[in-house]
């Protein structure tokens, strides 16, 4: 097994981060060339891929989260992460401080993963 130092870690997040900062860089300039998120996260990817040469998993991996931080701009919510469990996410409105929770099967239902049980 290879073990890392800490030095070569702290590299290679550094060079992560640098490339979160190209990728919302590169969103601000062509967000409204893409009709939906899908897209933009494809493109996004692409041009990660195409600018840094890395591999299509640390591109969409980078791409996912600038997308996600890119299209919440402006929310006055925030995911609470010490509120959070496996099976349920917090959701904290930063001006009032009040907590909305939404379980996993709620989320899983929102994005279309679950069957729809209406439907016979």
């Amino acid at each position: 097994m290879k073990t890392q130092t800490y030095e070569n870690l702290q590299g290679v997040y550094a060079i992560s981060d640098a490339l979160h900062i190209k990728a919302l860089a590169w969103l601000n300039r062509n967000h409204g060339n893409y009709l939906d998120s899908t897209e933009l996260f494809k493109q996004c990817a692409g041009h990660l891929r195409d600018y840094a040469d890395v591999s299509d998993h640390t591109a969409e991996r980078i791409a996912g989260r600038a997308v996600a931080e890119f299209e919440s701009r402006g929310l006055t919510y925030y995911i609470d992460i010490n509120e959070s469990t496996s099976t349920q996410i917090a959701l904290r409105d930063s001006r009032s401080g009040v907590v909305h929770f939404l379980s996993l099967r709620k989320l899983a239902a929102l994005t279309g993963l679950l069957p729809d049980r209406t439907a016979h």
